[in-house]
């Protein structure tokens, strides 16, 4: 992987996924605008509206020298994540289109993009910087790893200690230590960088082997609107937990949004005897997708809760929404 980039500007969350969401689809991408709004009471689920026109999406939700680890003095490259991060956003385009078509067209054999959307969203939730802190605790047995081959090792020690001229403002803005920064950018290295040719990253073993636990009942609801419209958070997710279930909500386009629900099935909640896990494990992983549409009461419960979770701002194609008052 070439980390070399010209690009300074640079996005925590895709331009892809924000267009997916854009007032104006069919302008030119320099053109497309989307809705920002400003959380006023998270408990109330109340944001005040940015701007009435809008707001650039090219220029939106980007940090200058956020994933520059080594800027050179000498020329106008950096090295950075970009290249990287457009491998994974293009899976998010090449899905998440075929996914829409595909509910379109009332298709059955959406599973592989339903997978491999999930793949490209967690990669939102590790790149965002207002989620730093979590994603350290997440991936902590990462930390103190470094790649063998000379070749990554060496792009390694510049994301270790590089020069970024931004780092300082960046590091108080978000509120972290330089160390911190550090480290959460040799974790993206580290899940992310292929490190042996024909080799998967770690980040997609994780989530390989996260479709494939038999202990973890995998159930994903799809909700599609014909009218109304979804919010898109600046974390680019929800994550929460209800007893022995992990969920994680994503915005897919304005009108559809997914929710992956990971059931632990030996939690002693359920209190399944021991006989039928043992069962339930011989038999073959099965994923259960459930596609529901204009479900109102299931858009005003995830539209609060994207304001709920989200970092200061949620965004979005239309100027009112399920659940959340957008005030003047």
């Amino acid at each position: 992987m070439d980390f070399r980039s010209e690009t300074k500007e640079q996005h925590f969350l895709s331009q892809v996924e924000q267009r997916f969401n854009s007032i104006n689809r069919n302008a030119n991408k320099e053109n497309q605008r989307i809705y920002s709004f400003s959380l006023k009471n998270r408990d109330s689920y109340i944001v005040s509206m940015d701007s009435k026109k809008g707001i650039n999406i090219s220029n939106n939700l980007q940090i200058l020298h956020l994933f520059s680890f080594d800027v050179l003095e000498e020329c106008a490259y950096r090295y950075n994540f970009e290249n990287l991060f457009e491998s994974y956003e293009s899976r998010i385009r090449d899905n998440t289109n075929s996914l829409i078509v595909k509910l379109k067209n009332n298709e059955d054999d959406i599973k592989s993009e339903v997978i491999n959307i999930f793949r490209s969203k967690i990669l939102n939730s590790i790149r965002n910087p207002y989620s730093i802190e979590k994603n350290l605790n997440t991936f902590s047995d990462i930390k103190g790893l470094h790649p063998t081959d000379d070749v990554h090792f060496k792009n390694f020690n510049r994301v270790l200690k590089g020069k970024n001229p931004q780092q300082n403002y960046i590091c108080k803005i978000l509120g972290i230590t330089e160390k911190n920064y550090r480290d959460w950018l040799a974790t993206l290295f580290m899940l992310l960088n292929l490190m042996e040719e024909e080799k998967v990253s770690f980040l997609d073993q994780v989530i390989t082997r996260i479709f494939e636990n038999k202990i973890l009942d995998t159930r994903v609801y799809i909700y599609t609107y014909d009218e109304k419209s979804c919010l898109l958070s600046d974390r680019g997710f929800n994550l929460y937990e209800e007893g022995n279930k992990m969920i994680w909500d994503f915005n897919l386009c304005s009108n559809i949004f997914v929710t992956y629900c990971f059931i632990d099935i030996e939690s002693s909640d359920l209190n399944i005897e021991e006989d039928i896990l043992n069962y339930l494990k011989t038999k073959p992983k099965e994923i259960i997708i459930d596609i529901r549409n204009n479900d109102l009461r299931a858009l005003e419960q995830y539209n609060k809760r994207t304001v709920s979770f989200c970092h200061k701002q949620v965004f979005g194609a239309s100027k009112e929404y399920q659940g959340v008052k957008v005030s003047s």
